[in-house]
Parts: C-alpha cells; sequence; structure tokens
C-alpha cells in the first residue's frame, strides 16, 4: 500500500481527511503546531510553512518515510511547497 504524508494533523481537517483515506493508503501524520503528549506518538513534528526550509524538510521527510504523495493541507505550507514546482 503507498503512504501519504499529511500535515495538519492537529486539525480537524487534517483528522477527517486522514481517516477519508486511510483505506486507500498508508498515512503519516505530521504537523507543525504543538503536538499534544497523547497524540507525539502518532504525529511527527515539522517546521512551519513559512519556514524557508520547509519544502526540503518535507521532501526528506517523505523521503525518508516511503511517502509517494505529500498532501499540505494548511495554506503557508501550500504556498511554500508550489514554490517549488
Amino acid at each position: 500500500m503507498e503512504k501519504i504524508l499529511i500535515t495538519g494533523a492537529t486539525h480537524g481537517l487534517g483528522v477527517r481527511v486522514a481517516k477519508m483515506l486511510e483505506s486507500s493508503f498508508e498515512v503519516v501524520l505530521s504537523a507543525s503546531e504543538n503536538i499534544p503528549e497523547f497524540m507525539s506518538h502518532k504525529i511527527i513534528s515539522i517546521p512551519k510553512g513559512v519556514n524557508p526550509t520547509f519544502a526540503h524538510e518535507m521532501l526528506k521527510l517523505a523521503l525518508d518515510k516511503g511517502c509517494s504523495y505529500i498532501l499540505p493541507l494548511l495554506l503557508l505550507e501550500i504556498e511554500s511547497l508550489s514554490r517549488i514546482l
């Protein structure tokens, strides 16, 4: 099964999207916000979308985790990733 890296996992949208996709993908969750302790074993911490290294860090994480897809859910993350295309 292919893997997908989803950002914004601490937001309601991220949780809903992950649940919708988990039957088709192995979902890897990430978030740039503070991750609650009880969720820290499920969610990977990533830099904020405004960080100049965001795109590089996301690519590195996706490659390290074997993800074929990255699904950014926050506007700043979408903008950051769209600049490298």
